[in-house]
Order: structure tokens, then C-alpha cells, then sequence
């Protein structure tokens, strides 16, 4: 069986939408959304089968940066951060696979956006950080997932 993992965010007190996810088991429907009820990728993650297939998993749960602090380069030196600091773990608790869902986890931090370029946009930024989208859907944006091997 797959050994889950998740990595969150404390002192969210600016963003309650992310605790809501989190308690309403965001990872439990993450991984449900992934695989059936056998352990088994699912058929539309099938060219990714081997990624999740693999010991251990981290659902990365919330990835938040306070609006004010956005597009300055931040986020990337923080998940390049992250990912580097997951590569010193010991083997044993390193995760081999990184996943998320790409949606937006506070309430419109720009209303000039609609949710779905606001999705398009995580999109990007995790795109240009390793993550490749293995399925995307314009009308469900919690279930745009998207991983990459770490």
C-alpha cells in the first residue's frame, strides 16, 4: 500500500478556506481521486502510473503566499526550497513523488481575474517549477491535478 504524506501551511488565519479543505480530508479526496478503491492508478492516470506507483507520495496539501507578496519570485524560491530540502530527508522518509491540485485556496485574492485564469495561472507557476499536469478539468478546477518526480 502507498505511504501518504501531506505538507500544509500554519498560522493561516488570513486564508480559513485552506483550513476548510484540510478538515474536509483534501488529502484523503486527493488520493481517492487518484487511485481505486484497489490501490490501483486510476485509467485517466494511467501515464503516470509508474510515479504513482512509487513508495511514498506527498499530497502537497497548501502552497500559499500572501497576496502582497506574489509575483516577485517568492513562491518559486520557496517550493525550489522545499523541494530541495525534501532531497536531504533520509531515504526512508523522502518522498519520491510530489503531488497537488492546482486551485486557488483563498477567497479571489484578484477580482480581475475569473477562477479559472486564476487556475490557469497556478497552472503555470507550478509548470514552470517541475509539475506537469495530469489532469485538468476547466469545470472542476479541485481536480486539476498535477505532479512531478522529486
Amino acid at each position: 500500500m502507498h505511504e501518504m504524506l501531506w505538507a500544509g501551511i500554519s498560522d493561516m488565519e488570513e486564508y480559513k478556506d485552506v483550513g476548510r479543505h484540510l478538515e474536509d480530508g483534501d488529502v484523503r479526496s486527493a488520493f481517492d481521486e487518484l487511485y481505486n478503491e484497489h490501490g490501483v492508478p486510476k485509467p485517466r492516470y494511467a501515464a503516470h502510473a509508474t510515479e504513482l506507483e512509487a513508495d511514498r507520495i506527498l499530497y502537497l496539501a497548501a502552497f500559499v503566499i500572501k497576496t502582497r507578496y506574489r509575483s516577485g519570485g517568492l513562491g518559486a524560491l520557496a517550493l525550489r526550497s522545499f523541494h530541495a530540502a525534501l532531497r536531504e530527508l533520509d531515504a526512508e522518509y523522502a518522498p519520491k513523488v510530489l503531488v497537488l491540485t492546482a486551485c486557488p485556496l483563498d477567497e479571489r485574492p484578484r477580482p480581475d481575474l475569473t477562477e479559472n485564469q486564476e487556475v490557469l495561472k497556478l497552472i503555470a507557476f507550478y509548470t514552470r517549477s517541475g509539475y506537469g499536469l495530469w489532469h485538468g478539468d476547466d469545470e472542476k478546477p479541485d481536480e486539476n491535478m498535477m505532479g512531478r518526480m522529486l
